[in-house]
């Protein structure tokens, strides 16, 4: 019985050797050649399992070579995608333009708007500006303006409606050409409310906007936002590259990466709040004086 149960703990190949060999050996056979045999089969199995394990760890590993492999792919993707940058990175600024003008040769007025009081809202506007008005003839000049410079406030420099007369003067273009609205507000959203109300009032006009061309899309949903249909569908807005950089070349210089960082921040606000929530108190010169603490009466 000692012997039976011994051969069932055995595996299912060494057990079937074993039950060859009883079945040539007499149940007569003494007790010396069952335990030989038997030693003589896991003698035999243990060579086996041991043979198989060193196989085993002769095999490499499928993780390692998987890894490496994704380390290639991923290595090759970013050289392809070095060589072809001039082919893809046009399109990561391709959100912050403004749609196409439809009707440029159509245009009767070409607005021109200041957000900070000094200088215009894009490079090159006053070239621009004059180009299109030799263009076309009947063209004329809006203006709005959103914040008012303290240095103009204090006489330090004119107001920009004339310094862009004065600079349209140069190529020939007459000062009663250039014609300033007044704007109740201090964003541009106030200067397109302004702006839907004089082309309510003139629906022959058809107004073509200069501004930024990293803000052109922003401006087209302030526009959508405050101007009613009609009037919002005479509107055009050309968007002027910066002279350093443009949405084909914006990666190559430090001044690009930054205008494209800024583009999507002012798009992402107008996304979200396109109208201000509540009107901006503008503080006057009296006002801070007011907030200026007087250290004379400190004074011991």
């Amino acid at each position: 019985m000692k012997t039976a149960g011994t051969i069932h703990e055995l595996p299912l190949p060494v057990r079937d050797v074993l039950t060859l060999a009883i079945g040539a050996v007499s149940d007569r056979a003494p007790t010396a050649v069952w335990i030989s045999i038997m030693r003589t089969a896991a003698s035999e199995h243990g060579q086996a399992t041991d043979s198989s394990a060193q196989v085993s760890d002769q095999r490499p590993s499928s993780g390692c070579g998987r890894t490496l492999r994704r380390l290639v792919v991923v290595f090759l993707c970013l050289v392809i995608a070095f060589l072809l940058r001039n082919q893809w990175l046009p399109i990561v600024a391709y959100p912050l333009l403004a749609p196409t003008p439809q009707h440029l040769n159509e245009v009767t007025l070409i607005w021109v708007h200041t957000h900070d009081g000094r200088g215009f809202a894009g490079d090159g506007v006053v070239e621009r500006t004059a180009s299109l008005l030799k263009a076309y003839p009947k063209a004329n000049v809006i203006f709005t303006q959103g914040w008012s410079s303290r240095l103009v406030e204090m006489g330090v420099i004119p107001p920009p409606v004339e310094i862009l007369r004065r600079a349209l003067a140069d190529y020939q273009i007459p000062s009663e050409r250039v014609t300033q609205i007044d704007v109740a507000g201090y964003q541009f959203w106030n200067a397109a409310r302004a702006m839907d109300a004089y082309l309510s009032e003139h629906p022959q006009e058809r107004v073509v906007l200069l501004t930024s061309e990293f803000g052109g899309r922003s401006h087209s949903l302030v526009l959508r936002a405050a101007m009613s249909a009609p009037n919002r569908d005479r509107v055009d807005i050309l968007g002027l590259p910066d002279f350093r950089y443009s949405h084909h070349d914006w990666w190559k210089s430090r001044a690009g990466v930054k205008g494209l960082m800024v583009g999507y921040l002012y798009l992402i606000y107008t996304v979200f709040q396109p109208q201000p929530v509540e009107p901006i108190r503008k503080l006057t010169l009296d006002d801070f004086d007011k907030l200026i603490p007087d250290l004379s009466e400190k004074a011991p």
